[in-house]
């Protein structure tokens, strides 16, 4: 039988070792939204015209380094004769025009290059009134599956963070599935196998748990980081990213429009 004192050395070294992974995942997240922000500024200097920048992602080589994608994005805000510029908001000028996403991924094989629209694989139109961040974060072990980050503004002070996935054999379509439901937020913690992938659930209130969710079966499992425990330190010890970073993200362009 485990003695008390083995016991209270197990959960501190368990609870370290989770703390461990969240705090990178936090560090890799926080580097994210610092690039997010930097474009997001720059839309607030031509309040009465129209603000457009151009950025290149950062490019994702696969495991096996025969693939490369990188997503090319412009991003628009449209301005207005009433947009207000004297706010206390992420987005100074008037958040409440259309905002226009216009963007490709880029996939290099073999090389060879192709592009898909951004609006066909996220189902987006081109007029929506977010602003969104896309960048490539990791494949899968087998390259089958690529996770894309997206940073969400709403033109406000309010900002969140979604994962897609998308399938590489299947024209790069996304997966429908949903991760951490209830919870306002999630972390890309990594892949356990050739198909699961892992999330950290996330309140501002309380540390959520981790989820495990399983393409190929379609289940998903929730693990608690509240308290030690063997399953938890199994999967958290098996979770890698994928692919290696050819590539940073890169603001391209910035263009200013007068009022029309």
């Amino acid at each position: 039988m485990r003695s008390l004192k083995s016991t209270l050395i197990y959960i501190a070294i368990t609870l370290g070792f989770v703390a461990s992974y969240i705090n990178k995942s936090s560090a890799q997240d926080s580097d994210f939204v610092t690039l997010s922000r930097e474009i997001i500024t720059r839309l607030n200097g031509n309040c009465r015209g129209s603000t457009q920048v151009r950025y290149q992602s950062q490019k994702l080589t696969s495991p096996n380094g025969r693939n490369s994608v990188y997503l090319n994005m412009n991003i628009r805000r449209v301005g207005q004769a009433n947009s207000r510029a004297n706010n206390n908001l992420l987005i100074k000028c008037n958040p409440n025009t259309a905002d226009k996403i216009l963007g490709e991924l880029v996939i290099e094989k073999d090389g060879l290059s192709s592009t898909t629209r951004l609006g066909d694989i996220l189902g987006l139109s081109n007029n929506i009134h977010n602003y969104v961040i896309a960048n490539p974060v990791s494949f899968s072990p087998d390259d089958r599956y690529l996770v894309l980050r997206l940073d969400v503004f709403d033109g406000l002070n309010n900002s969140w963070v979604n994962h897609l996935v998308l399938d590489t054999l299947n024209r790069y379509k996304i997966l429908a599935f949903s991760n951490c439901e209830g919870f306002e937020s999630n972390s890309y913690l990594g892949f356990i196998s050739s198909s699961e992938i892992v999330f950290a659930c996330e309140n501002p209130s309380e540390p959520g748990p981790i989820e495990v969710f399983n393409f190929q079966k379609r289940s998903r499992q929730r693990i608690s980081t509240r308290k030690a425990s063997r399953e938890l330190v199994r999967i958290l010890d098996k979770v890698r990213s994928y692919g290696s970073v050819s590539s940073e993200f890169a603001i391209v362009d910035e263009q200013q429009f007068p009022p029309q």
